[in-house]
Order: C-alpha cells, then sequence, then structure tokens
C-alpha cells in the first residue's frame, strides 16, 4: 500500500485547517477589558475587572455546609485552584481567559466566565 497524490492533498488540506482554526483559537481576542465574573446558584458573588489584577489574587468562596472553592484570578487568566467537590471538573478545566469560556462546578452551583464590552465572532448557536 503506497501512498498516492489524492492522498498528500488530503493530509495537506487537513493540516492547514487544523492550523487555521488552532491560529484562530489562541490568536483571537483574549477578555482584556473583561470582567471576571463568579456566579453562586445564579447570583453574582465577586465581579473583578481583569484590567485591576496586577499580580495574583486568590478568592476564597465559602459555600453551604463548609463547602468552598479557592479561585486564581491573574492578569493572563483565571482558573479553580481546590474545591470541595467529587469529581473537580471545574479544576480539569484549567485557566480560561477568553470570553466565551467558562469553568462550571455543577455539585457545588458555581459557575465563572467572563463579561465585557468585547464584541465576540462566536455566539451561542455556534460554539
Amino acid at each position: 500500500m503506497s501512498i498516492k497524490k489524492g492522498d498528500i492533498v488530503i493530509i495537506l488540506l487537513l493540516t492547514a485547517a487544523f492550523a487555521g482554526w488552532m491560529g484562530y483559537r489562541y490568536l483571537s481576542e483574549a477578555a482584556e477589558g473583561s470582567d471576571v465574573v463568579i456566579k453562586l446558584e445564579n447570583n453574582i458573588v465577586q465581579r473583578i475587572p481583569l484590567s485591576s489584577i496586577s499580580e495574583p489574587k486568590e478568592l476564597h468562596v465559602d459555600l453551604s455546609n463548609g463547602k468552598y472553592i479557592d479561585v486564581i484570578i491573574e492578569s493572563d487568566g483565571v482558573y479553580v485552584k481546590e474545591a470541595t467537590c467529587p469529581d473537580e471538573v471545574c479544576k480539569k478545566t484549567g485557566k480560561i481567559n477568553r470570553q466565551g469560556q467558562s469553568i462550571v462546578c455543577l455539585p457545588n452551583r458555581v459557575i465563572i466566565h467572563f463579561e465585557g464590552q468585547v464584541e465576540s465572532d462566536i455566539d451561542g448557536v455556534t460554539y
């Protein structure tokens, strides 16, 4: 079995499409000019302008029944350092730094996301 000319064309097209997608994803607008919003049970607990962060800031959000979530806010993004949930999906999400990204902790009913003035090409339907 040998590689034919058509196989090479398909491989090149797929590689170019993947490179374009990765370039768009990593070069698109960051969350500059945005606010980090932390919601607990759909109520805003904290709203912090990302532009006001010059050094890492740790927030400890106390929840019911002795549960908590520790959030680290840096000038280049937000991530969950520690959480008292069984699956820790919120920690595994990693750092978010663009509008449209969010961290969700379902057992603790916490949502962390960006809100801002920057218009995004991606809407709720196509994302």
